[in-house]
């Protein structure tokens, strides 16, 4: 299993991460990691309670169907590569836009899946959770 740290390009171009961007990114990074190893505990800890997930193929999951997913080996991945990075902060949100490449298996056969993905992260007592994902599959993928 694989999930390479987000590359660190921001919305202002080449310049430095400030501390919340970096913080952004670790937590699209730790969520990656959560999602190869289904792990409930940590899921729950980086996703609001009303988490809207959106797939590329236009199913819509609570965070409690999303994690249940996983768990459930209905979707595992076995790598997430995310590239093309950009974070926008307002607040205590930042509006983040990538692409990902997943590698996943379905019903026992391996897969890949090249999708654009937005992402809305909320700071909440300190620490950066994911509000919203919405993927959109890629005319040219990865």
């Amino acid at each position: 299993m694989n999930s390479n740290p987000p590359t660190h390009i921001l919305s202002s171009g080449s310049r430095e991460a400030t501390a919340d961007e970096a913080a952004v990114l670790e937590a699209m990074h730790a969520l990656s990691q959560a999602c190869l190893d289904a792990s409930r505990p940590r899921l729950l800890a980086l996703a609001e309670e009303g988490l809207t997930y959106s797939h590329s193929d236009g199913r819509i999951q609570t965070r409690e169907a999303f994690i249940d997913a996983l768990e459930s080996s209905e979707s595992v991945f076995r790598g997430i590569e995310l590239s093309g990075v950009s974070v926008q902060l307002a607040g205590a949100v930042a509006l983040v836009h990538h692409q990902a490449r997943y590698s996943t298996v379905k019903q026992g056969q391996p897969g890949s899946l090249d999708v654009q993905v937005s992402q809305v992260w909320r700071r909440t007592d300190g620490a950066w959770r994911l509000l919203l994902r919405q993927a959109r599959k890629m005319a040219v993928p990865l």
